[in-house]
């Protein structure tokens, strides 16, 4: 479903959400494999939200706080990979044991997915950007799935409900539109928990290159709210551009040298 048809799947999605936890283990799973703000590389991040896109959308670690704060849910999030330092601000507040890296504790990771009964897709049109382990155990789970996602030719088939739209700026801003429309939210974004909102700041300004690409009138519609509800852009930017690692430091150094 494009975003733009979205009455009846955002229905779907908020029974989903509000059932989600009430029967079986009450678990929901998230993996992230997004373009890491603004790096070519990227991180698996899977919260109990199965998520393909961590921090270039930041996205993840925004809805994985959403089920938690807001819902109650038993929300974990899972990275393919390991999550980049540079990035890491983005999840700074989130409470320990909630993220779980696949290069790091691969076992932790699969547990989590085996075990959830819902599980979101985040900036991830296939499974097939996870890694080959991960990607057998999510086309194999029979768990309800979920898609978020705004890139060409998405795997439609291996999910139970789709939200689809290519002429956004990012899945961040996707997301962000569901998330308002949610009846526990009711249009105000202050109600989102802070670390949805910074990350979704983040996730958004990473994927349009600092509003450089991509922008669409959404997009600074939902800049400017997120600024109205408190989010210290400035911040964010310090955090993104304006802050290196030592060993970054010394590669530059190098080459002026």
């Amino acid at each position: 479903l494009g975003s733009g048809t979205g009455s009846l799947a955002l229905v779907v999605l908020a029974i989903v959400l509000f059932s989600a936890g009430n029967s079986g283990t009450g678990m929901i799973s998230v993996v992230s494999y997004p373009e890491l703000l603004g790096m070519r590389s990227y991180s698996q991040l899977m919260p109990v939200v199965l998520g393909c896109s961590f921090i270039a959308s930041g996205v993840s670690p925004a809805l994985m706080s959403y089920l938690m704060e807001c819902r109650g849910k038993d929300a974990v999030l899972v990275v393919p990979g390991i999550v980049p330092e540079s990035i890491a601000f983005i999840t700074e507040n989130v409470p320990e044991g909630r993220i779980l890296e696949y290069g790091l504790d691969p076992e932790g990771a699969c547990r989590r997915i085996r075990e959830s009964d819902l599980l979101f897709c985040l900036d991830c049109n296939s499974y097939s950007r996870t890694t080959p382990e991960m990607e057998g155990l999510l086309r194999a789970s029979s768990a309800k799935k979920v898609l978020i996602d705004h890139h060409l030719n998405p795997e439609t088939e291996s999910y139970s409900l789709v939200f689809s739209e290519t002429e956004i700026s990012s899945t961040c801003e996707l997301l962000y539109t569901i998330l308002k429309r949610m009846p526990d939210i009711g249009g105000k974004v202050e109600n989102l928990p802070v670390t949805s909102l910074n990350a979704l700041m983040a996730g958004m300004t990473t994927d349009t290159n600092n509003f450089a690409n991509s922008v669409w009138p959404g997009t600074l519609e939902m800049a400017s709210e997120l600024l109205a509800a408190g989010v210290d852009r400035d911040a964010i930017l310090c955090n993104l551009y304006n802050s290196y690692r030592e060993n970054r430091l010394r590669l530059m150094a190098h080459l002026v040298g």
